[in-house]
This record gives structure tokens, C-alpha cells and sequence, in this order.
């Protein structure tokens, strides 16, 4: 059965922390400028579509392996035999629980299309 490894809690905790600020401040950046660009006008809302709600699960994980390899974490967890696929995943688990959330807590701001 090939499983992916989950790193100890000591190398998890962080990651999984630092993946759910960097989706807290896309979220927010994603709702604050276009209702700041209008002018106060249109209704501040924090829906997306199912795409773009994909699109932010990728770039926080691209942002956390980035963030990773600044860090130089992924030396050391890739000398304990992580890959950089199981790296990717937990920074982007957190987007990922958080746009579900989002979605099933709000099901009428999602936009359809």
C-alpha cells in the first residue's frame, strides 16, 4: 500500500499553521480589494467560484513549499524521507479544509459558474 508519510508533530504543527495564516490572508486580500476598488459600492462578500476556490488551495501550497524551502525545512524533512509532494499537500491542507468550510457554511454566497 503506498501511503504518504505524515512528519511528526514537531514538523507538522508549524506547517499546518503557517498554511492556514497564508489562506487567511488570501481570503481576506480576495474579498477586501475588489470591495475597496468599487468604491464602497458593491457588497462585501467573500464567495468564489469552485475554480478560483481550487486556484487558492494550489497557490497556498505553492506559497508554503516556498516558504518552506526559505526556511530551508525541506532539506531536513527530505532527509527524513518526506517528499516534496507529501510537503505540498499538508500546506495545502488547510485551504482546502478551509474552502469546504466556507462553502458548506455558506452555501448561498458561492457565485455559480
Amino acid at each position: 500500500m503506498n501511503v504518504l508519510p505524515v512528519p511528526d508533530r514537531l514538523f507538522t504543527v508549524p506547517i499546518l499553521l503557517r498554511g492556514s495564516l497564508v489562506w487567511a490572508c488570501l481570503r481576506a486580500a480576495l474579498a477586501l480589494l475588489p470591495w475597496l476598488m468599487s468604491g464602497f459600492d458593491e457588497p462585501f462578500t467573500t464567495a468564489v467560484t469552485a475554480r478560483a476556490a481550487a486556484w487558492i488551495v494550489l497557490v497556498v501550497a505553492v506559497l508554503g513549499l516556498i516558504e518552506m524551502r526559505r526556511r530551508n525545512e525541506h532539506l531536513l524533512l527530505a532527509n527524513l524521507g518526506f517528499r516534496q509532494r507529501t510537503l505540498a499537500i499538508l500546506a495545502g491542507l488547510p485551504a482546502l479544509i478551509g474552502e469546504v468550510a466556507m462553502a458548506l457554511a455558506w452555501p448561498d454566497a458561492v457565485p455559480r459558474g
